[in-house]
């Protein structure tokens, strides 16, 4: 178990943090006109709703990162003078990076599906106490920003209100929108 931590922690951080800031705040911008106004969503309305998030999250994190790394190969390849470009992607290298994408996707949906439930189940659970559920992501959006921001380092204090103001600014476009 503490093996696949660290490989979670260090080899698909990324991943992770994508699919679990991408779950709390697409959720949160899809319901957050219906939370507003006191309405109580189902669960089968949220379990439709983390999935199509997770799944989303997953492709959006797949195709950005694949790119990245792929474009890190041909540079590779360039700084080698290798005069035919793409070779190092059909190698085992290219292989490993598919299989290393293709993970980090696994888990982005994992971690999508999760954040994205965090608004929604909050709803169910306590369905009149109206707002809670948004509080509920701000706070998750918060205290996410604090652990990014000790990874690697930068201001808490920024990390920290920049998520929430990013949560605060989709759910008030949630709430124009009323999407759901």
């Amino acid at each position: 178990m503490k093996n696949f931590v660290n490989f979670i922690l260090g080899k698909q951080l990324f991943a992770l943090l994508l699919g679990v800031v991408d779950g709390v705040l697409t959720a949160l911008t899809l319901t957050s006109g219906k939370i507003i106004e006191g309405g109580i969503l189902d669960y089968s309305l949220a379990f439709r709703i983390a999935a199509v998030t997770a799944v989303a999250s997953s492709f959006i994190y797949f195709i950005a990162e694949y790119v990245q790394l792929r474009r890190e190969l041909i540079n590779a390849e360039k700084q080698l003078n290798i005069v035919s470009h793409g070779k190092f992607a059909t190698t085992s290298l290219g292989k490993t990076v598919f299989v290393e994408v293709s993970v980090g996707m696994g888990i982005s949906c994992i971690f999508g599906f999760i954040g994205a439930l965090i608004p929604l189940s909050t709803n169910i659970l306590f369905p009149n106490i109206t707002g809670l559920s948004i509080a509920v992501s701000l706070t998750t959006l918060g205290l996410l920003g604090l652990v990014i921001a000790r990874i690697i380092y930068a201001n808490v204090f920024r990390w920290t209100i920049g998520l929430i103001s990013v949560g605060i600014g989709l759910s008030v476009v949630g709430a124009v929108l009323h999407i759901v």
